[in-house]
């Protein structure tokens, strides 16, 4: 892998980070166009370095499936459903949420990428992503505005619900445990279970 085939080369960091790359939105982009980054590899963009996802286990495949079909099913022409597809954090950052609720645009995304203006709701599923997911997604999605997000802690057994981002933080942060339900802000006719979510039946077997 060289450098030398990315159109604008990546800016050195400076600070704690000194003496990594740190690469654009585009820069990333062209990366996986010219197949530097091998197809099927999955990762992300954040805050400028490149960060390759682990691959998912069955548990979270089976809950991020389900909220999927859960919210195509109800949502009608009020959202578009994302499915781990891109989504732009400004200048250094591409996220793949395991779900995103967007709004409406006419020409459904066609001319460019979907941006955190564009985000009614984020769902993030976690189990060995949760630390990271907690400590440098989260604060991220707060800084760009994105007014709810969901992390399914699969683990843990429990859905925590932030909303109210200001100055890089969630002012409103709940728990929802699998008994417990959740409607998103933006659609709040769409009542969901935390534990169909959480996909409790497997969980509860796993501990028997």
């Amino acid at each position: 892998m060289t450098l030398a085939t990315v159109s604008q080369p990546p800016v050195r960091s400076t600070g704690p980070r000194a003496g990594r790359w740190r690469f654009s939105v585009d820069d990333y982009i062209q990366l996986h166009e010219r197949g530097i980054i091998p197809e099927g590899v999955r990762t992300e963009l954040i805050e400028g370095e490149i960060r390759v996802m682990s691959p998912m286990g069955t548990p979270h495949i089976s809950s991020t499936m389900r909220l999927n079909k859960l919210f195509a099913q109800q949502v009608g022409d009020r959202a578009e459903v994302l499915c781990q597809l891109d989504v732009v954090f400004g200048e250094h950052t591409l996220f793949l949420p395991d779900i995103a609720l967007l709004r409406p645009e006419p020409t459904g995304y066609l001319d460019h990428r979907p941006e955190a203006a564009d985000v009614m709701l984020i769902v993030e599923v976690a189990h060995s992503s949760l630390r990271y997911d907690r400590r440098r997604k989260l604060p991220i999605y707060a800084r760009f505005g994105v007014p709810e997000v969901w992390l399914a802690a699969l683990g843990e057994q429990v859905l925590d619900v932030y909303r109210q981002p200001e100055d890089g933080r969630y002012m409103d942060a709940t728990v929802r445990t699998p008994s417990e339900v959740v409607a998103p802000l933006a659609l709040p006719d769409i009542v969901i279970e935390a534990g169909d979510v959480l996909r409790s039946e497997f969980w509860g077997q796993r501990r028997r």
